[in-house]
């Protein structure tokens, strides 16, 4: 299959058949003895997936879970833990209910807050709207995520779009995992303007200000951990400070040692990032913003990525550096791997055009009729038209029922047909098919079939269709059917050919069913 999918087309009548797709388009020292007990069990992964969560399992341990309800915004991973199931974040703590574990939140755009929250209804003055998410989970127990988010007041127009993409690791026999996330902040037609609290030395300032980005909320078992920078600064010394990376480290009430760190890309803005360090809560985050807000151009971009490193025991600086420059190695090219793999994973849907042609106002003999009952349990008396199009509109029948009606009615001199493509499409893209014939006269007749299908979050199918047929223009663009159902896109009378020759009726139908894609 191309870029875009596989195409079938099987036709009748039709020659010079041209098929266009359009867009179809993803070495270490100083562990402690802790981690080898940690890892001394072989791990037995699996995964664990809803339409909400995806969820790394150890033996029905969670490694690390997703969560990305569109009813909520604000995408977070909890708990993100060691892989025999210790969780080292926190989820909505008492002290700060929109903290969300491991998470990105900016604090104002253009002036609203997008970071605190309404206690009665878990939302921020500015919202942050969950499009769409596709996961993939592998087999070898890593996986790739990708999010498209809108920032926006509430009932008001986007002012930021956001791309996220994710990938988490396969844990490695030493237990270890990495979080690697990239975001792609695009301003809208006006000029966006991210802010935070105001620091000590400003008009307003405040000696907690600084914050927003992405940011770690940790379990309440680490508050006696210690924060580390590359610069060997420790706890308080650390905030505010330029620091390609933080560690935060210690001991569990268990006696295991484990610690969480993250890197701050040499790409991103205001490398090295300042950071937001607070031991009480425990809470720290590469604060981009921390020093002064920033404006994102009207329909320019800020691209932001961040590592995090997952690990049991306690590493040294020797590992960490090792970690931060394998990370900045990283470029561009990356992102564009992952949003190529997963988009390869999409799901395929396959479209199924049936252009038929039945004579107007024609009545079924007896025994076709009884046939007909018998398969379709439709009323005698009726014409073809009228039972096709009900037994596609009122019963919504399966594609296998509709061919068995089709060929009855071919077969019996009812029904012919005049063009029966079959497209396989990833799930959002574009396909379209294009003949051209020339009628006796010389003119030239252009026929087209354009099909964009799309998913929807309760698994039906809406299938926009744009089809020329004789050069007359017939769209179905909103619709919802079931998995491997069918619809009428519309109809058309034809005149008669001549003296004698009856009315004809030409009826577009299409049926849709997800497949894979290969």
């Amino acid at each position: 299959m191309n870029s875009g999918g596989k195409i079938m087309v099987r036709y009748a009548n039709l020659v010079g058949a041209i098929v266009l797709l359009m867009g179809c388009c993803i070495v270490s020292s100083g562990w402690a003895k802790a981690e080898e007990a940690a890892v001394a069990r072989k791990p037995g992964y699996d995964w664990r997936q809803t339409d909400s969560t995806l969820a790394l399992l150890n033996r029905d341990k969670v490694v690390w879970q997703l969560n990305f309800d569109k009813k909520q915004g604000k995408p977070c991973f909890h708990p993100v833990g060691l892989i025999d199931g210790t969780e080292l974040t926190s989820l909505r703590p008492a002290d700060h209910r929109w903290h969300r574990a491991l998470w990105f939140s900016w604090k104002f755009i253009n002036g609203v807050n997008y970071w605190e929250e309404d206690p009665a209804t878990g939302l921020s003055p500015g919202r942050t709207e969950v499009v769409e998410v596709k996961v993939v989970p592998h087999d070898d127990s890593s996986a790739h995520i990708v999010m498209n988010l809108r920032y926006h007041p509430p009932a008001k127009s986007t002012v930021l779009t956001e791309m996220r993409v994710i990938t988490v690791s396969a844990p490695g026999v030493n237990g270890r995992y990495r979080i690697d996330w990239y975001s792609l902040f695009t301003a809208g037609e006006k000029d966006v303007l991210l802010g935070r609290t105001p620091i000590p030395g400003e008009q307003g300032g405040k000696g907690w200000g600084g914050y927003a980005g992405l940011s770690v909320r940790m379990a309440k078992a680490t508050r006696g951990w210690e924060f580390v920078d590359s610069q060997g600064r420790k706890d308080k010394q650390a905030h505010s400070k330029k620091a390609r990376w933080v560690d935060f480290s210690g001991e569990l009430p268990d006696g295991k040692e484990a610690g969480i760190t993250i890197f701050d890309h040499p790409d991103n803005l205001r490398h090295p990032s300042p950071w937001y360090v607070e031991k009480g809560m425990p809470y720290f985050s590469p604060a981009v913003l921390f020093n002064k807000p920033y404006t994102i151009t009207a329909r320019e971009s800020l691209e932001l990525w961040y590592r995090i490193l997952i690990h049991p025991g306690r590493v040294d600086k020797e590992l960490l550096e090792g970690e931060c420059k394998a990370f900045s190695n990283l470029k561009g090219a990356a992102i564009a791997e992952v949003l190529e793999a997963v988009d390869q994973e999409k799901a395929a849907i396959r479209v199924d055009l049936l252009v038929c042609q039945v004579i107007e106002g024609v009545k079924i003999d007896w025994e076709t009729a009884v046939e007909i009952k018998n398969l379709m349990g439709q009323d005698k008396g009726l014409s073809p038209a009228v039972i096709l199009k009900s037994a596609v509109q009122a019963k919504q029948v399966a594609r296998d029922k509709l061919e068995s009606l089709v060929d009855l009615l071919r077969s019996k001199g009812y029904l012919k047909i005049l063009m029966n493509p079959t497209l396989e499409v990833l799930d959002g893209k574009t396909a379209k098919i294009r003949s051209s014939s020339r009628e006796p006269t010389g003119k030239e007749i252009t026929d087209s079939f354009e099909v964009t299908p799309r998913i929807l979050d309760d698994g039906y199918i809406n299938v926009a269709t744009n089809v020329v047929f004789g050069n007359k223009p017939i769209s179905n663009l909103r619709n919802r059917i079931k998995d491997g159902q069918s619809f009428v896109i519309g109809s058309v009378k034809n005149k008669p050919g001549g003296p004698g020759q009856p009315v004809t009726e030409t009826i577009f139908i299409v049926t849709a069913a997800i497949s894979k894609g290969d």
